[in-house]
């Protein structure tokens, strides 16, 4: 049908983050290059990106580090 809506799955967005997450440890990166493939809000890619990162770092399935 033309001029459906598409909307990503959680299980595709996730799977999303892994790949860029295993192609670069650029967060800002990351979070651009989400906000160009999907249709979202700036504030609302950025408050889910910090929840999922903050519970797989919890997980112990990534580290996140600060850089100077």
């Amino acid at each position: 049908m033309g001029g459906e809506m598409r909307i990503a799955s959680e299980l595709e967005v996730g799977t999303r983050i892994w790949q860029l997450i295993r192609e670069t440890s650029d967060l800002n990166a990351i979070y651009q290059t989400l906000l160009a493939e999907y249709d979202v809000a700036e504030e609302r890619l950025q408050q889910d990106l910090d929840n999922l990162l903050a519970e797989i770092s919890g997980l112990g399935l990534i580290r996140l580090e600060q850089r100077a």
